[in-house]
């Protein structure tokens, strides 16, 4: 296995990528991902007009695919509605969304049918290896999305996802289906990002807070599946692996489990990379507690600092959690 030397650390990243596998990729990636400055996005949205403007915008390091995905080859109807943003090859469920205001937006005004595919198939026919990440919002079907993509999971660090609490789509797989699920493919929640909504009926009434409906989930991979991960990754490979998973850990704002990780499969890598990486990670969080009183020219002074700082540490610039 190669070492890293502490001069071309920021060569190799630059050269080793985060890549990102955006599904349900409306709008783009989100302001954590955007901020990262070593990422390769591949992004799947199979509504013709997004996905025309996510091609027009993309820079040299996206590609969008129309694809639509399932957890197999089908051809299904997917419901369009007043707002795309809703549409879903399951059928909103009315009875409970017209509690609510603003239901009209999940109203059906177009059905369309759509040959599906798996995750897997489409990276595999498409050449895209090594998946970091997984992002999935898709309305309802992200455990039909995620079981056509097992083999691509089998090597991700991180997963984000749209769970429901409640039944927005008929007879959508909710939190405790979906839960169980990614925790035996190895990962373990991390976070949840709760969505309340407030009944119309009463809604000047009382606090702001309502039923907990949906929410975003961040799951990692655990050290000890990681560590496997590793051990299934060819060794000139593993340095490059470990850097990229850190680097998912510290874009959600995990550096403490970015340390965790990286002492789990210290007996993997070179002691010298385990030492620049592990410098890396904690001259980080020194650099961002740092602060320089206020007096006649300490803004030249921080600034000069900060610059010493970005180039002692010999990492990317770590992009901070949204």
């Amino acid at each position: 296995m190669k070492t890293l030397q502490k001069a071309g650390f920021d060569n190799f990243l630059n050269r080793q990528p985060v890549t990102l596998i955006d599904i349900g990729a409306r709008g783009g990636p989100s302001r954590n991902w955007r901020s990262h400055p070593n990422l390769f996005v591949v992004g799947f949205e199979p509504d013709p007009d997004e996905h025309r403007q996510l091609e027009d915008a993309a820079g040299p390091n996206e590609r969008y695919l129309s694809a639509a995905l399932w957890d197999r080859p089908a051809n299904l109807e997917l419901n369009l509605t007043k707002s795309p943003g809703s549409s879903s090859i399951l059928t909103p469920n009315r009875a409970f969304l017209n509690q609510f205001p603003d239901h009209d937006r999940f109203e059906v005004v177009e059905r369309t049918t759509l040959q599906t595919d798996t995750l897997d198939h489409q990276l595999f026919i498409n050449g895209i290896r090594d998946v970091d990440f997984i992002k999935v919002d898709t309305q309802g079907t992200e455990l039909r999305v995620l079981k056509g993509a097992t083999e691509t999971l089998s090597s991700v660090i991180g997963i984000e996802l749209e769970v429901e609490f409640a039944e927005m789509y008929k007879e959508q797989p909710l939190f405790s289906d979906v839960d169980p699920f990614i925790r035996d493919s190895g990962f373990a929640l991390f976070d949840l990002r709760p969505h309340y909504w407030k009944r119309s009926r009463g809604a000047e009434y009382g606090g702001s807070k309502g039923q907990l409906v949906f929410a975003d989930a961040l799951y990692l991979r655990t050290a000890d599946s990681f560590n496997a991960v590793l051990l299934n990754t060819d060794p000139d490979r593993r340095e490059a692996k470990l850097a990229r998973a850190l680097s998912v850990c510290v874009i959600y704002g995990y550096v403490d489990y970015a340390l965790e990780l990286l002492a789990a499969v210290s007996d993997l890598c070179h002691p010298d990379t385990c030492r620049l990486l592990l410098g890396a990670l904690t001259s980080s969080e020194k650099g961002r507690r740092l602060r320089i009183p206020a007096f006649r020219g300490s803004r030249r002074i921080a600034a000069a600092v900060y610059a010493l700082y970005k180039s002692f540490r010999s990492g990317p610039s770590w992009a901070d959690s949204a």
